[in-house]
């Protein structure tokens, strides 16, 4: 990876702010709070070793730097959180998992045991693999509707992804939104 993760989140955040205030010029009124991206306060590293012991798993160390700077962040891309450790980011994500449950069922990874990293309001889930490399790196796996679709390297690299595809929607903004 070319870039640090705090420079991949700090770029990350910059061109969200810009997508959604191109979303506003479009749709000609402010985002409602609940669908405008913002990144979540740090877990404390108290909270971060908590819930390493409530799940009975080490997390992967780019997401553990992660939870050193953001306990989840809210509309991620489109209407999919990250949750945090715990509050409202990791609430979403369970309650989420909580109204899925009757189509988890068919999942290709179990909804009971898996590290849930990310959900959205469309029953799609980003997860842990639950094999780590020899770094402690779980994949990321992309389940929009239960099923794996897309698979990043590692939490970083869904991060570094992420920004690339965003970079590219900021690139087919008129000149006058890409600030």
């Amino acid at each position: 990876m070319a870039k640090r993760l705090p420079a991949l989140v700090a770029e990350y955040t910059e061109i969200k702010k810009i997508l959604d205030r191109a979303r506003e010029v479009d749709d000609g009124e402010p985002l409602a709070a609940e669908a405008r991206s913002r990144p979540f306060p740090p877990a404390s590293a108290a909270a971060i070793r908590a819930f390493e012991k409530k799940v009975g798993a080490s997390l992967p160390p780019s997401y553990r730097e992660f939870l050193a700077l953001h306990n989840g962040w809210q509309c991620f891309w489109g209407s999919m959180w990250i949750g945090g450790v715990d509050g409202k980011s990791r609430a979403y994500v369970q309650a989420r998992l909580r109204e899925g449950k009757s189509h988890l069922r068919t999942a290709d990874w179990d909804p009971r045991s898996a590290l849930v990293l990310g959900a959205d309001d469309n029953g799609g889930f980003l997860v842990f693999s639950a094999q780590a490399d020899k770094n402690g790196e779980r994949k990321v796996l992309d389940c929009p509707r239960g099923f794996t679709e897309n698979t990043f390297a590692s939490f970083a690299d869904l991060l570094a992804t992420q920004l690339c595809c965003r970079v590219n929607d900021v690139a087919r903004l008129p000149k006058a939104q890409r600030r």
